[in-house]
């Protein structure tokens, strides 16, 4: 890949012609997408269907039950630990 900087990645701290070449050979990668390929999944997009319509009162409900039932859970287990612990 023209203009590839390994030093501007996670991996350039890797010393060494050898292992800095290997590396770079496996992320320094152009992808490509034939036309066909292309076509195929924008065609496949095409006939996925849109999300059903929902109100927002439910989704805000639905929400604040998972919160509450989260804190719940958490409490329950706080509470459950502390007893097996006998920590008060």
């Amino acid at each position: 890949m023209p203009g590839f900087d390994l030093d501007t990645t996670i991996f350039g701290s890797i010393s060494g012609a050898l292992p800095r070449t290997v590396q770079k050979s496996k992320i320094a990668i152009e992808l490509f997408w034939s036309d066909s390929a292309v076509s195929r999944v924008d065609k496949m997009y095409e006939i996925v269907p849109s999300p059903p319509s929902y109100k927002k009162g439910l989704m805000d409900f639905m929400q604040v039950s998972i919160e509450e039932g989260w804190s719940e859970a958490t409490a329950t287990l706080r509470s459950g630990a502390a007893d097996i612990l006998q920590i008060d």
